[in-house]
């Protein structure tokens, strides 16, 4: 083999392990125990709800994510959506309608999952998965879920964009930007 395509093989092997490294861990720099809002996104009846990814300590398991809603009046909940995924690149959550129930959970950039107000709970459409009702917190464990942990750590918004500009949580509950 000439040196010139050794180099060339070597050089899309590197790319290509860099490429699954970046997709799979994210972001460089991203710590196990380490959160990042991935997305945000205030509800008409006043809710706030967010994405949190966490970064475990596993190279198979890189990241759980969460759906946390706050209500300003009462307590916050928390809604499971995954526990061995990779980083979610290209996350957003999008309200289909002012009025409507429905808030569709985005992530690889397509259709992950659907939040129905109304029947609070997380559904994954066309997946044989089970639908997750939220489970209640007090209003100081959301508290600290969504503030002191992620006080080290910027909103990702250079990871997702549509993370960009959303409305900032209701008053308890400011994130360190």
């Amino acid at each position: 083999m000439k040196p010139k395509a050794v180099i060339g093989v070597a050089a899309a092997c590197g790319v290509l392990v860099s490429s699954a490294l970046l997709y799979q861990f994210g972001p460089p720099g991203i710590k196990p125990g380490q959160k990042r809002v991935l997305a945000s996104l205030r509800l008409p009846n006043g809710n706030q709800v967010y994405i949190v990814t966490r970064r475990t300590g596993s190279a198979l398991e890189p990241y759980t994510v969460t759906l946390y809603r706050i209500d300003p009046e009462t307590n916050g909940f928390w809604y499971y959506l995954g526990h061995q995924d990779p980083y979610w690149w290209g996350c957003s959550l999008k309200l289909n309608e002012p009025a409507s129930d429905r808030v569709e959970i985005r992530a690889f950039w397509a259709s992950e999952a659907a939040y129905s107000i109304s029947n609070d709970c997380v559904a994954w459409p066309g997946r044989k998965r089970p639908a997750f009702r939220g489970q209640k917190m007090k209003q100081q464990d959301a508290a600290a879920i969504l503030v002191q942990p992620l006080s080290a750590t910027a909103v990702d918004t250079e990871c997702c964009p549509a993370s960009r500009g959303n409305p900032d949580p209701p008053p308890g509950y400011q994130l360190t930007r």
